[in-house]
This record gives C-alpha cells, structure tokens and sequence, in this order.
C-alpha cells in the first residue's frame, strides 16, 4: 500500500468521508448494521471498509485505481490478437467462423471463452483501411472512406464506388464496400 501523503487530495477526501462513515463504529462500537443503514451503505460495503481500515489505515479506504482502465476486460490480449489476425485473413472470413476458430484456440489454451458478440466489436474495431489493404491489396487501397450516396437514383444511403487513378492511368472503379 501507497502511503496517504502520496495522493491527490480529492482521493484523501474521499478517504476521509469514508472513514466518517464508519467511525461511529469503530470508536463508539455501535453495531456495523445501524452504521450502515444510517450511511445508506451496504452492510457488506461497510465490513469490506472495517475491515480494509484496520488492516491498512486509512489509505486503504482510497479509491483504487485499475491497470486495465479504458481497455477491455473479457477478452486476454492474445484471443485479441488472434481475433484481429483471422479478421485480416484473405478471403474475409465471416464474423461467425471467426468466432468459432477462437472460441477453439481459446479452449486449447485455457482462456475463457469469449463470447460472439465481443468478437464481433472486435472485428468491427479493425480500421477499415487496414481491412481494405490486407483484403483487396494495396492497389486497392483508399485512405479514406466513401462517401454516401446522396440522389434517389443511385440507391439512397448506399455507398458509391469509388473512380480514382490506378498506376497505369487509366481509371477503375473501387466496388462499394457496403450493399
């Protein structure tokens, strides 16, 4: 444990009103449940508190901060990787086959299983320009994405094929990405 000096005086404010809450037990030996339920804690809270306070002093009463914070807690970063490997695998393989050759590789390796719709986030996290350049090769490649039909005619809300110069000058059309 940290000591109380090392941290931000939000975090010392917080650890000091926790400590307020169950000090009439602490001190006064009133039961843990009445100080509960005056606090509108849970009474498991409130025993987890106690119990972290007598253990570590106040600075266990902090808020602790988490190492995987902003990241994804389902899936261990090798599923991950294997996940965005098959998604860039030419032919494109449905989401659905993707899912069931990790479920296996996870099985084989002991991790937990993930489940379809964490690879199908996954896969759809995969930057569309790298899935364009490992999928149809880097003659293919746009580094943007197309823009929306817009006129009635040409399909409303669909997207357009792209016109744009190849090395040998002469013009081709990108097929839309999405029907």
């Amino acid at each position: 444990m940290q000591e109380l000096s090392g941290i931000s005086e939000a975090a010392r404010e917080l650890a000091m009103s926790r400590f307020r809450l169950i000090q009439p037990h602490l001190e006064e030996n009133l039961p843990l449940q009445l100080v509960a339920a005056d606090a509108r804690l849970s009474f498991r809270t409130a025993q987890r508190w106690v119990s972290q306070y007598r253990k570590f002093g106040l600075i266990a009463l902090v808020r602790k901060s988490r190492d995987d914070r902003g990241g994804r807690r389902v899936v261990s970063p090798k599923i991950k990787a294997a996940i965005e490997a098959l998604a860039l695998e030419s032919p494109p393989l449905p989401v659905r086959s993707i899912c069931r050759q990790v479920r296996q590789f996870a099985q084989a390796t002991g991790e937990p299983l993930p489940r379809y719709g964490t690879v199908y986030d996954l896969v759809r996290d995969v930057p569309m320009g790298l899935l364009t350049l490992a999928h149809r090769g880097g003659m293919n490649f746009v580094p943007w994405m197309p823009t929306r039909c817009r006129s009635y005619s040409s399909g409303a809300g669909r997207l357009k094929a792209l016109r744009f110069p190849m090395r040998n000058s002469s013009r081709r059309s990108l097929p839309a990405l999405y029907g």
